[in-house]
């Protein structure tokens, strides 16, 4: 059984079917999987009772406080349930069981609830024809028992037969079979030999067990078991229940092993022998499979290829084995072997003779001979021909024809004729020479490859030997001749040096070291002079000459290149006047030159070669430098003027001392003008404030005159900070994204909350004031713009900025109530639809709807019902609220998971939906935020719709404050005087927020009779009378009414009371210890109420110890809560709303119990607003009051207060 309360275990269910089949006295006993607790009778578990005779559902209380049960019921064509049984009974008496036990129509009026309070329980019968129905429109059984363990409750249906649908069960078959012994491999046919399906569909056969692993469906089937096995077989189908199984066994014979066998070869026309194989009565075959057989088979070997043959044994019990396969292969003769005739040089040594195939024989005779498996090597000493014979032999030995083989010897011709030759070293070589035919070169004497003709290296110096061979016309090569290639070497190239002059210099002729020596103006060619030249000087630049010497081989040198270069002048080196301002630090005199000389003459003088002006003193002095090239020529001199100029006088004019950091551009200005600015060391003509760093800055400005002369001054300002701009944007708790400062909303979905913050000991300056928030409403359509600034220690900061853009609203939501305005029932039945006005079709995914309601007593809603939806799939969940607002503790959430758009311009179809509580608890819809009266299809703007969590429709109902009020009903079942007090009570929670239980405390005050003490006892509560604690406490002194009072508390209990519900009654007993008579006349509490109790503001509650409601008696002591007292006497004040929910433009009450005391009616909302007031000197024995409602709408507070008294009551204007 599910759990309700986490702290409660399951309700364990055992479902006893019982049912007699026709007229056959059969028990039938099924236990059912246990149903879903109701309220989720829509999940529950469903049963159909399709056979006559008595069904019973129990089940029994293991733990306090038990949940609901649930089960359907499903009657077929041709059966009726004539009565239900509804019992309860047993249980622990002290814990007073409670509950109902209902088998549900929903059309028959005798079907319904038997409900209990006592440890007697119920034992009720209902009668009435239930006849066949649907699983869409089951009957449900329900069964509710809490707080009393062991309690047993059951439901016993009757079904009968109506004689229009009668289900026969099958026979049991009987079953023949083809064979029932066989061997393995082979199959039998089973068939039902005899017996009738009746109401059944088919014959399904089984093996294991009946009902075991299916095999087959009909009258026959094939089988091929590998093993003995047993076969069942039944009718199944239909309205029949699955019955006894017939049989039948196949035994399996095993089949033996195939003989053993061996494949055998001929060759082709070799005679047979007949086949063998081992093992018992054999027969062979020509065939796999099928075929007659044979005791014998002799092959044929006529035709090459390969033949199967099969052989079988069998053993005793006439099984045959598999056949085993025989392959008779018959081989063909190979053919004789590929040959080629040979032909060799006299004198050259021959191969062994080769020939294409396998185990081949040589022979020397074309028949006979001996064969030898080596291969013969033929001399060549002597020119001729001779011929061998050679056969082979396949893998299967047949020896093939022979193939004869001619070996022929050819003479050799004589060596060609030749000559040496000699080269100088690196000279270009002619091919080498001999006279022959078909000639041969060769780099050694025997062996090495052979070249048609040769051309010798000429690289490298000494003698290297070549050869030449000739061939004859039959292919023989002579004897090879030598040839010697001698290579001299060349002389070195002759010793040089490379020469230098100054232009215009007298050069002398040309030098080399070397014999026989010979100059060139060129590296290659040209004509040689034997004679130096003496080269020119008068142009720059660089000429080469050449020069080479001969060996007395004859043998010229390498050529060798002598350099002759012709240096400029130098130009006087590049200077530049410089000037210096008087008192700076000069440096040295610079020029662009090499190897640099300052003098401080024009000419003459010593050099140096670095000088320092000075520059104490204004005025100019010259100095002079020249360069010297790397040829050691010096340039002539070039002048440098230096000159030493006065400095200027400069100040700052008009920068202030501070700035704020927004200020802006400061430009800057000093005397003498056109001089230069620094802020913070960088150069700069204005600042910008913005950009400096809150502190302390310095200006410096420096002027430079027309000499270049600079002088400087500073000044130092502060930077005080712009304040950061404030955070305005959206605040939380609301339908509208968190903390962003531009938002687009639909129109007249609510305010639009504004924050500002983020102005530390400053002032921030905006359309809200002094207050942190400002409500923007959504009415308008456009865009706004809202902003704020915060001013600090004089400066002011950047303005911060929220947009907001209303747009107009495309979705709606349409309301439909199809309760025809029945407020006050079980179920809130939400029909909707979504319209979208809007030009784009909608995500469904991105869509949730919100349904505000209050939700009164302890029960939560969670029964969620989707009767119909066009759309497709509705997700519904409660979502209860942190804080409480205008007609709403919560509200369903709607979200359809299904997919799909809302159509532009369209809508959603109906959806239609159900709300309850877990309890069937009644709803009062009419303080509700989103119920309206609507007759057909409306736009319902309290009715909330969002995309991707943004309000897109309709207004939040406000928050209100919230209330803690409670109020005490009572009723008295005994006379003034009695042997005991026994008085039932009830604490109703009518705030607006929940209150602990276990912080609650109630006072009945009582007078003592005789002084007897008295004794209290809880004879029963709702919650348990074990969670309830009773003491009688004796006041310090008496007052009016009372001397003592019965103080009730709860502190084991762990729940919190919700709004608008009731603790449950509470029924406590007085009792004298002598068992004497109380006279209640003179308790102050004491009501002559009888029947239902009604409020009775003389008994006291109090919540954390403080006063919530009623009065106490005068002088006795009371804490006062600090909210508002509810406090009505059950003679006193009485004040009735006529007409709640109020209808018109103004609320009418009607009040007594007052006459002469003076009366003020004050109307407030729940923000504690006040709507309207009424004032009444002395008030009659009966009142008629009528005060105006204004504007206000939703849920309101009448506060009606007397000099002594207090009334508080809520009322709704939709």
């Amino acid at each position: 059984m599910i759990k309700k309360f986490t702290s409660f275990t399951g309700l364990r269910i055992c479902l006893l079917l019982m049912s007699w089949i026709t007229s056959t006295a059969l028990l039938a006993q099924t236990k059912y999987s246990e149903g879903p607790d109701f309220p989720n009778a829509v999940s529950a578990a469903t049963y159909t009772l399709n056979q006559a005779g008595e069904y019973t559902f129990s089940g029994r209380v293991e733990t306090p406080g038990d949940p609901q049960d649930a089960f359907k019921v499903i009657i077929p064509t041709g059966f009726k349930i004539t009565r239900a049984v509804l019992n309860a009974s047993g249980g622990n008496t002290q814990q007073q069981p409670t509950g109902f036990v209902s088998f549900a129509d929903g059309t028959s009026p005798d079907y319904q609830a038997a409900s209990f309070s006592n440890s007697s329980g119920v034992n009720v019968t209902r009668s009435g024809d239930l006849g066949p129905n649907t699983a869409n429109n089951p009957y449900t059984g329900l069964a509710s028992v809490d707080f009393s363990v062991g309690t047993t409750w059951s439901i016993k249906l009757t079904v009968v037969s109506t004689g229009t649908n009668v289900c026969t069960a099958p026979n049991v078959p009987t079953i023949s079979a083809t064979q029932t012994s066989i061997c393995a491999g082979s199959s039998t046919s089973l068939s039902i030999q005899s017996g009738n399906l009746n109401d059944a569909t088919a014959w399904k056969w089984y093996t294991g067990s009946c009902g075991g692993t299916p095999v087959g469906t009909g009258t026959s089937i094939q089988v091929s078991p590998t093993s003995t096995t047993t076969y069942y077989v039944r009718g199944e189908g239909g309205c029949v229940t699955a019955g006894s199984c017939a049989s039948q066994q196949i035994t399996v014979n095993p089949q033996p092993n195939a003989p053993g066998v061996q494949n055998v070869a001929y060759c082709q026309g070799v005679p047979a022998s007949p086949l063998t194989a081992t093992g018992i009565n054999l027969k062979y075959y020509t065939t796999a499979s099928g075929g007659t057989p044979s005791t014998s088979v002799t092959p044929s070997t006529s035709n090459v290829g390969m033949t199967n043959y099969y052989v079988s044994q069998t053993n005793a019990n006439g099984c045959e084995s598999p056949r085993a396969a025989i392959s008779v292969t018959v081989n063909a003769l190979p053919n004789a072997p590929g040959v080629q005739n040979v032909a060799y040089c006299q004198g050259v040594p021959a191969s062994p003779l080769t020939a294409s195939g396998t185990n081949l024989k040589y022979y020397t005779a074309a028949t006979g001979g001996t064969g030898s498996v080596a291969a013969p090597t033929p001399p060549t000493s002597t020119p001729g021909t001779t011929t061998y014979y050679v056969s082979q032999t396949n893998v299967n030995g047949c020896e093939s024809p022979r193939a004869a083989i001619n070996f022929t010897v050819n003479p050799q011709p004589n060596a060609p004729g030749v000559q040496d030759v000699a080269y100088c070293q690196a000279t270009i070589p002619s091919p080498l020479m001999a006279s022959g035919t078909n000639l041969k070169y060769y780099t050694s004497a025997s062996g090495g490859a052979a070249f048609t003709t040769i051309t010798p290296s000429t690289s490298n110096v000494g003698m290297t030997t070549y050869y030449v061979s000739q061939t004859n016309a039959t292919g023989c090569e002579s004897p090879r001749a030598a040839i010697s290639v001698t290579i001299n070497s060349l002389p070195e190239a002759p010793g040089i040096q490379n020469v230098a002059y100054c232009q215009g210099a007298t050069p002398g002729a040309l030098t080399a070291t070397g014999t026989n020596l010979k100059y060139y103006t060129s590296s290659t060619g040209g004509t040689s002079s034997t004679v130096a030249p003496t080269p020119p000087t008068s142009t720059p630049g660089t000429t080469t000459y050449y020069v080479s010497q001969t060996n007395a081989n004859g043998c010229e040198s390498l050529r060798a290149a002598i350099n002759v270069t012709i240096n400029s002048l130098p130009e006087a080196p590049g200077i530049q006047n410089v000037a210096y301002c008087q008192g700076a630090t000069p440096g040295a005199l610079t020029a662009t030159g090499t190897n640099l000389k300052y003098y401080t003459t024009a000419s003459g003088g010593t050099p140096s070669t670095s000088v320092t002006p000075s520059t104490s003193n204004v005025g100019m002095t010259t100095y002079y430098v020249s360069q010297t090239n790397d040829n050691g020529c010096e340039s002539s001199r070039a002048a440098i003027i230096v000159t030493v100029n006065a400095l200027p006088v400069v100040a700052i004019t008009g920068l202030a001392s501070a700035y704020c950091q927004d200020a802006g551009l400061i430009t800057l200005s000093g005397t003498p003008a056109n001089g230069s600015f620094t802020v913070d060391g960088t150069e700069a003509s204005s600042f910008e404030t913005a950009n400096l760093t809150v502190g302390s800055h310095t200006v410096v400005y420096s002027y430079t005159n027309s000499n270049g002369c600079s002088k400087s001054t500073s000044q130092t300002f502060i930077i005080k900070a712009t304040p950061t701009a404030p955070t305005l944007v959206t605040a939380g708790g609301q339908p509208f994204p968190e903390g962003v400062s531009s938002l687009t909303a639909s129109q007249n979905t609510g305010s639009v909350i504004l924050s500002v913050s983020g102005c530390s000991d400053g002032t921030i300056t905006w359309g809200g004031g002094d207050s942190k928030t400002l409500a923007v409403s959504t009415s308008n359509l456009g865009t706004q713009t809202f902003t704020a600034t915060c001013t600090q220690n004089g400066c002011t900061s950047p303005a911060a900025s929220f947009s907001l853009t209303i747009v107009p609203t495309t979705l709606s939501v349409l309301h439909l109530d199809v309760d025809n305005g029945q407020t006050q029932d079980q179920i809130i039945k939400p029909f909707l639809k979504l319209s979208n006005a809007g030009g784009q079709a909608i995500p469904y995914g991105e869509l949730t709807v919100r349904y505000w309601f209050t939700s009164e007593g302890n029960a939560p809603p969670t029964d969620f019902q989707v009767y119909y939806a066009q759309l497709g799939a509705v997700s519904m969940k409660y979502v209860p609220l942190a804080q409480p607002r205008q007609g709403a503790f919560g509200y369903v959430e709607y979200s359809f998971p299904g997919g799909g758009s809302l159509p532009a311009n369209g809508n959603s179809g109906p959806i239609e939906t159900g709300i309850l509580k877990s309890d069937r608890s009644n709803f009062n819809e009419t303080d509700d935020y989103s119920y309206q009266l609507n007759r057909s299809y409306l736009a319902n703007a309290r009715i909330t719709a969002y995309r991707n969590g943004v309000i897109f429709w309709g207004q939040e109902p406000a928050a209100v404050a919230p209330q803690t009020a409670v109020q005490v009903y009572a009723a008295t079942k005994d006379a003034a005087i009695t042997s005991q007090i026994q008085t039932r009570l009830e604490l109703r929670n009518t705030g607006n927020v929940s209150v602990p239980v276990s912080s609650l405390k109630l006072r009945y005050y009582f007078t003592s009779d005789n002084g007897q003490p008295t004794n209290v006892f809880v004879d029963y509560a709702d919650m348990g009378a074990s969670m309830v604690r009773a003491q009688v406490v004796r006041l310090s002194s008496p007052v009016n009414g009372a001397d003592s009072y019965v103080e009730l508390s709860f502190p084991e209990s762990t729940r919190r009371l919700s709004p608008l519900s009731s603790l449950g009654f509470i029924d406590f007993r007085l009792v004298r210890s002598d068992f004497g008579l109380l006279n209640q006349n003179n308790d102050y509490s004491f009501a002559p109420v009888y029947g239902s109790v009604r409020l009775n503001s003389r008994i006291t509650a109090y919540l954390e110890n403080q006063l919530i409601f009623g009065m106490v008696p005068s002088d006795a002591s009371a804490r006062v809560a600090a909210g508002p007292v509810q406090e009505v006497g059950v003679t006193g004040l009485q004040v009735q709303v006529l007409g709640n929910p109020v209808v018109g433009n103004n609320v009418e009450v009607a009040i007594s119990g007052v006459a002469r005391q003076s009366l003020r009616l004050t109307l407030v909302d729940l923000q504690g607003r006040v709507i309207g007031e009424q004032r009444i000197g002395q008030a009659g024995e009966n009142e008629r009051v009528s005060i105006p409602l204004g504007t206000s709408r939703g849920h309101l507070l009448l506060k009606v207060n007397t000099d002594t008294q207090q009334q508080s009551l809520r009322l709704v204007r939709p």
